[in-house]
């Protein structure tokens, strides 16, 4: 049984550990989140620790909700989102003329919204009944690697060894830099903040969207908010300022929420700013009755030329991580994770062959992955607009492009992708250059 050492235990990290167990393998999660530092620098705060996922609601597709009932969690996830709507409106930043794309679900698995630490509760919990087990406190300082394993050697002095190393450390993945140090380094693309909200009346006056799920923008400002209800109760906010990083802004890479004594204080403030913009009174509200709020800041790591070296593998935003324009950041990890684990049960002797599982496994999703990088570049570009009549020409394109999916069910290439397809035609391939390589000897 080959011993996996699993680099970071986010979503797609924790996922991953529960397919290669799955697979018959023997992984164990290692996170540089440290329990008890955080409980201690609290001050009294609630400590929630979900290893750097406390942000707010995230929607899973088809494709990525394909893998998940490949691997049991689809009923848990289902009982757990609190919304699915096919329904995405693209709106003006005060809420007026908005655009409405409707998705239709194929082979019965509608979008679902779900708050993300839910979601990674659940990934977890899964992952500890299957007997994965998780070490926290593991921030990774090196990598050595032998003729039939690998060390990765810890900030606290320890080290581990296994077979392999699968590397899903996020965007600022220390692991791909030591395995590319002179890869680029993942590029600024605006400053943001992740909210959550209860749903409920203050004042008479609901708070609450009148469209359950929804992006307001003003391209001339340079400003977008995501929103969307997560249930009969709250809601949730991603909010992007599309502007140039300032010196001295700091990168909230922990995902740290802002301080319960200091919200009230700095929700309002936010609030302000965004009613400032024109926008709609329901945004304003959901901003200023927010009952978490975590500054983010938006990267996209420009496109690696490999996803290993080696022993070492790279999944997830550690490979690939990119703007969330396209919705497709946790929907691609989990396509790796699930690409990977059809590979492995086609090839189970990882020890032996986890070369050839490596370079299928690179020559699948590496281009798949970049192609949905550069769809949500493409997006992000069109968010911001030089000028007003800029901003009206590109609306009324966007019209035309929705009014054609909906009415001839022009599915989206991405949610409706099916990577068993590739890997196994990937597999087929690599079969049929072995048999003409032996029948040539």
């Amino acid at each position: 049984m080959a011993n996996v050492l699993v680099i970071g235990s986010g979503l797609g990290g924790a996922f991953t550990a529960l397919v290669l167990k799955h697979s018959g393998l023997n992984p164990t999660l290692y996170d540089q989140v440290n329990i008890v530092d955080k409980i201690q620098s609290s001050q009294g705060d609630a400590a929630a620790v979900f290893f750097g996922d406390v942000g707010g609601s995230i929607a899973i597709y088809n494709n990525g909700l394909r893998v998940l009932e490949r691997y049991g969690l689809i009923e848990e996830i289902y009982a757990a989102a609190h919304s699915s709507t096919p329904h995405m409106n693209f709106m003006k930043m005060d809420g007026t003329d908005p655009i409405r794309y409707t998705r239709k679900a194929e082979n019965g698995l509608p979008m679902v919204q779900i708050l993300r630490t839910t979601l990674h509760n659940i990934m977890m919990r899964a992952a500890q009944r299957a007997g994965v087990r998780c070490f926290t406190g593991k921030r990774i300082v090196d990598l050595t690697e032998s003729r039939d394993s690998v060390t990765v050697s810890f900030a606290d002095g320890t080290q581990a060894t296994g077979d392999f190393v699968v590397a899903a450390d996020g965007i600022h993945s220390a692991t791909r830099h030591m395995l590319f140090p002179t890869c680029k380094a993942p590029v600024f693309y605006a400053k943001g903040y992740v909210g959550i909200f209860d749903r409920k009346t203050i004042d008479g006056e609901r708070v609450e969207y009148p469209n359950p799920l929804g992006l307001y923008s003003d391209g001339v400002i340079g400003c977008a908010m995501y929103a969307s209800h997560i249930g009969e109760e709250r809601g949730g906010w991603t909010l992007v300022l599309l502007e140039d990083k300032k010196a001295g802004d700091q990168d909230n890479v922990d995902w740290v929420p802002i301080k319960v004594k200091d919200l009230p204080k700095e929700a309002e403030k936010l609030a302000v700013i965004v009613e400032s913009w024109g926008a709609a009174q329901c945004v304003i509200n959901t901003v200023r009755h927010a009952t978490r709020i975590t500054p983010v800041t938006v990267w996209d790591l420009p496109d690696l030329p490999s996803f290993y070296k080696g022993r070492v593998l790279l999944l997830g935003d550690a490979a690939h991580g990119t703007i969330p324009t396209l919705g497709q950041g946790l929907g691609q990890a989990l396509e790796d994770a699930g690409a990977l684990g059809q590979l492995l049960a086609e090839f189970p002797d990882a020890k032996k062959d986890y070369k050839t599982i490596f370079e299928i496994y690179e020559k699948v999703r590496l281009p798949h992955t970049h192609a949905a990088a550069k769809g949500a570049r493409d997006i992000g570009g069109r968010l911001k607009s030089n000028n007003k009549v800029q901003a009206v020409i590109g609306r009324y394109i966007m019209k035309g492009i929705m009014w054609y999916r909906n009415k001839y069910g022009h599915f989206d290439a991405f949610v409706q992708y099916d990577y068993t397809q590739d890997v196994a035609a990937a597999i087929a391939e690599h079969r049929s250059t072995q048999r003409v390589a032996s029948a040539a000897v």
